[in-house]
């Protein structure tokens, strides 16, 4: 049940290209005519590690109170993310597996009240693929992350990068910290009128939450150590929810146009 989830609402319609290629498209702006309003101001490559796992209703409350124990924290959340594919498809042939897509992600939630579209710090993303697990390895799910922060307006700024409206969600529910790890317990929804996140509805009717626990910025060298932080962690939660690594193929991201 858990990876069939995962293979509905993880970037159904995407897969990415290699490191370099992606590192061109966020890298590019200085090529890019853009209005005076949007900068950029951060730009970052990192490599994120994580473990999965789904809990029904039934064990939230107590899930909650144990990681509220840990962490000693609880916030709530509601990340926007807007997915975006090439304007223009490149023709059939080799080159087309190279094209690439990105989504915009924000912070939606200000306390208990939702943030204005316009008001809110918006990321450029592009997530590659995660690496297969190789034999006599014991790590996480892992892949690298590239991560442009946009201010001003982000919208026209992708629409200049040469990309495209795809489709959009909100993933919403609650997140600790735990030693440097993030932890997040949260149920995902489509929006049916587009950047109207009132209109937002479950994406698939269950009882169920997502649990993820991530090490969301670590280097390559630290992965076999986040990968042992992350199991540590989950052997302390496994009375309440596995944990475990997510077969890399319900993670790709990789492009799939329609026709």
């Amino acid at each position: 049940m858990l990876a069939e989830l995962f293979r509905i609402i993880l970037f159904p319609h995407f897969s990415s290209p290699s490191p370099s290629q992606v590192q061109f498209v966020l890298y590019r702006n200085s090529k890019v005519e853009l209005k005076k309003s949007i900068t950029i101001l951060h730009q970052m490559s990192y490599i994120e590690c994580s473990l999965y796992g789904i809990i029904p209703h039934t064990k939230l409350t107590k899930l909650k109170a144990l990681l509220l124990g840990l962490s000693g924290n609880e916030t709530d959340y509601c990340d926007h993310e807007i997915m975006y594919k090439p304007t223009i498809e490149t023709p059939f042939g080799p080159p087309r597996n190279d094209d690439v897509s990105l989504y915009l992600k924000s912070n939606a939630l200000k306390n208990t009240s939702l943030i204005p579209f316009e008001d809110r710090h918006w990321y450029l993303i592009q997530k590659c693929p995660p690496e297969p697990p190789k034999q006599g390895q014991k790590l996480c799910n892992h892949r690298i992350v590239y991560q442009t922060q946009i201010n001003g307006n982000a919208i026209d700024y992708i629409h200049r990068l040469g990309y495209t409206f795809s489709f959009e969600y909100i993933i919403k529910g609650w997140k600790f910290i735990i030693d440097g790890i993030h932890v997040k317990i949260y149920r995902v929804y489509r929006i049916q009128i587009q950047h109207q996140l009132h209109t937002a509805v479950p994406l698939n009717e269950t009882d169920h939450w997502l649990v993820e626990i991530a090490y969301p910025n670590c280097h390559q060298d630290q992965v076999t150590m986040a990968s042992q932080r992350l199991f540590a962690l989950a052997s302390q939660l496994a009375g309440l929810v596995v944990l475990k690594v997510l077969d890399h193929t319900f993670l790709q991201t990789k492009l799939k146009y329609s026709d």
